[in-house]
């Protein structure tokens, strides 16, 4: 169809965007940190607060894209995260950069489930490899926003946190300006898809024991993400004695790794189970593990291969559990992208309070534990999802 061949033209630049709203707080969190006056729990507040909020917008926005005008939809969310953002100023306080930091995050999460969602119906069978190359311009987003932060820093750039967020803030205004123009599906309930071709109990039934796996494996792997984005600056600077400058180039390598292992991980053949995630999730620890525990200053080198270890996890997990509930698409969609963003509030925040308590080196040491924690999940979720298809082939050879 026509209108397919519009949706990478509009989904690419706003996972790009999204990528950079991902690492807006860490990026910025040394400036923020002295005008707000903040320690690291505070710090790692601000980062759960934007993660909150993409969660917020996720689990809302699931059922909405399965009702609602999917175009109007989209406008109104990138909109919103574009006048959050373009409204802070250096005078701000402390809840009111919260305020500001869980808007953008609601709109955030509101237009990536939107996006989720039309890939799952619009690429099918091959929408695990087009999740993980849409998720791969997400780190585009998430590697070049440091990246330029640290070469204007070079010239003169004074640290002038809120021209960062207004000038992603009007750029996400202009992709919904552009997106008025675009086509978008049919929301399948809308539609009365599910209830002519599913039975009613299925489409009733969303969340099973290898969705709520599937949830769990995302909450560890989000709340590593923004962990690690959020705390690499103040890990460079108080835990290896690095200036600003290699912290942020760190969380460039970490999305640089994670681009890196998205694009390996799409060309993968017969990636259609959460197995691999099993395997990143134990090296991903391992190496952060060893990383800290022997304290190597080449932090960037160490946020690379956790990044690329992790590279495929989320947009796995993401696909898989719409097309394996293809009744409700974007609910199961919204679940583990939503559910799964709690460990982006959860973890950071959890972290800072253990950095204030006890350094920011054993702090953030303990991420070694939530990359097991994914391992554990995805393989649980493997097997529940086996039983469960097993049981299905086994009733319906049953006699009526």
């Amino acid at each position: 169809m026509n209108r397919s061949l519009h949706f990478p033209s509009l989904a690419a630049p706003a996972f790009t965007l999204f990528g950079a709203l991902l690492v807006l707080v860490g990026v910025t969190q040394h400036e923020l940190a002295t005008r707000l006056h903040l320690g690291l729990a505070d710090s790692g507040l601000l980062a759960a607060a934007m993660v909150l909020g993409v969660g917020i917008g996720v689990l809302a926005a699931g059922p909405l894209v399965d009702r609602l005008e999917r175009r109007l939809l989209f406008v109104a969310s990138a909109g919103a995260t574009g006048i959050a953002l373009l409204t802070v100023d250096s005078s701000m306080g402390f809840p009111r950069a919260l305020a500001h930091l869980l808007f953008a995050g609601v709109g955030g999460g509101l237009y990536e489930t939107l996006l989720n969602t039309e890939t799952i119906e619009r690429y099918a069978e091959r929408s695990v490899r087009a999740m993980t190359l849409f998720h791969a311009t997400t780190t585009v987003g998430a590697i070049a926003t440091p990246l330029v932060l640290n070469g204007l820093a070079s010239r003169g750039f004074a640290g002038d946190f809120p021209a960062v967020f207004r000038f992603i803030g009007a750029a996400h205004l202009l992709l919904a300006g552009l997106a008025l123009g675009s086509p978008f599906g049919v929301p399948a309930r809308s539609s009365g898809a599910t209830r002519t071709d599913v039975p009613a109990r299925e489409t009733a039934r969303v969340m099973t024991p290898s969705l709520a796996a599937l949830c769990i494996a995302a909450f560890a792997y989000i709340g590593i993400e923004s962990t690690m984005t959020a705390f690499s600056v103040p890990y460079a600077v108080d835990g290896l004695g690095l200036d600003a400058e290699r912290g942020r180039a760190a969380i460039s390598t970490l999305w640089l790794g994670l681009l890196a292992g998205r694009l390996v991980f799409a060309w993968r053949v017969g990636a259609n189970g959460v197995r691999p995630a099993v395997s990143a999730g134990l090296a991903a620890g391992a190496v952060l593990a060893l990383g800290v525990a022997f304290g190597w200053t080449a932090i960037e080198l160490v946020t690379a291969l956790v990044g690329f270890a992790l590279g495929g996890v989320f947009p796995l997990l993401v696909a898989l559990a719409g097309r394996r509930t293809p009744h409700a698409t974007g609910s199961a969609v919204g679940l583990v992208a939503g559910l799964g963003s709690m460990g982006g509030f959860v973890v950071p925040w959890l972290t800072g309070i253990a950095g204030d308590q006890l350094g920011v080196t054993p702090a953030l040491g303990a991420l070694s534990l939530w990359c097991a924690v994914v391992a554990i999940a995805a393989l649980y979720a493997e097997r529940a999802h086996a039983r469960s298809r097993d049981g299905a082939g086994r009733a319906a050879r049953e006699p009526s």
